[in-house]
């Protein structure tokens, strides 16, 4: 079924999804450093063949929460914990789509939640506003988490370093930093203004620039970090009318590699994820259904 996704080998391999996420900002396995190049490229023996285009991002998530409870956890006077108990975990963009699924995940697997995103339309370039942010954090407080929300743009590096203090001031910490935040301005390239090109190119690249940039130093300090930054099958495939979109997504891989490398012998990772999922954003691109995408 293209609703459905086949896996390799048994039903044990469904854990696939926390090995993917969770491990990554969890530091349940080394990947940093000359580690990190082999987690960037796909394993075939572990990841769902095929990803349909129709397979919704919701159902995505809410399959890996569901593996994420059957797994084996450690227990703590009788009760369950999350792989992600005692972090903190920064969310840029979380108030839809991928972002939000991430959000979300962190916090059933034990994570106090800081919920980042402007609150803008999924074009960008409006004022904002803080109650998206807010409307998923306390959807997370009412399942028994803890979540804050803030409504910075991840192009301000002053909002950049509210959103890192604000996680310092209200939980004493930071281990994670989860970046989709994102915008689209699609133009055939001889068409694409300059504003076009720098607006996308600010969001993407230099928005993954700031959060990283913000965090680095305490991350190595505390000899504990994880990045989780976002690429596209636009840049690694191609797709016409995102040359802007494309190429902020591929700078993006660079920019993990080197903070992966350069931290490593700090227990910092880095790692980069190629979603292919149906959201706000990719509903604005200018197609007929979801098959289609």
């Amino acid at each position: 079924s293209a609703q459905r996704a086949v896996l390799d080998g048994d039903e044990r391999k469904f854990r696939y999804g926390i090995d993917a996420f969770t491990q990554t900002i969890g530091g349940l396995r080394e990947t940093s450093g000359s580690e990190a190049c082999r987690v960037q490229r796909a394993d075939k023996r572990r990841i769902v063949r095929p990803l349909m285009p129709d397979f919704p991002t919701r159902r995505l998530f809410n399959r890996i929460s569901h593996a994420a409870t059957l797994r084996a956890r450690k227990t703590d006077g009788g009760n369950l914990m999350g792989v992600l108990d005692g972090k903190v975990v920064l969310v840029t963009g979380g108030a839809n789509g991928i972002g939000k699924e991430c959000a979300l995940l962190a916090a059933r697997e034990g994570a106090k939640v800081v919920v980042n995103d402007l609150g803008g339309s999924a074009s960008g370039g409006d004022a904002g506003s803080a109650g998206p942010a807010e409307a998923v954090a306390e959807e997370i407080r009412k399942a028994g988490g803890d979540a804050v929300s803030n409504s910075d743009s991840v192009t301000s590096r002053a909002g950049v370093a509210r959103m890192f203090e604000q996680a310092m001031d209200t939980y004493k910490g930071l281990h994670a930093v989860i970046n989709p935040a994102g915008i689209l301005r699609d133009k055939m390239f001889h068409k694409m203004t300059d504003e076009e090109w720098d607006l996308v190119v600010d969001v993407h690249l230099n928005g993954s620039y700031n959060v990283t940039h913000a965090a680095i130093n305490h991350f190595r300090e505390q000899e504990e970090g994880s990045f989780v930054l976002f690429t596209s099958t636009s840049g690694i495939i191609g797709n016409i009318g995102q040359a802007n979109y494309a190429a902020a997504k591929m700078g993006i891989v660079g920019l993990s590699r080197i903070i992966a490398m350069e931290g490593a012998q700090k227990n910092v990772r880095s790692n980069v994820i190629a979603p292919f999922a149906w959201s706000r954003m990719i509903a604005t691109i200018p197609i007929k259904d979801e098959a289609a995408a």
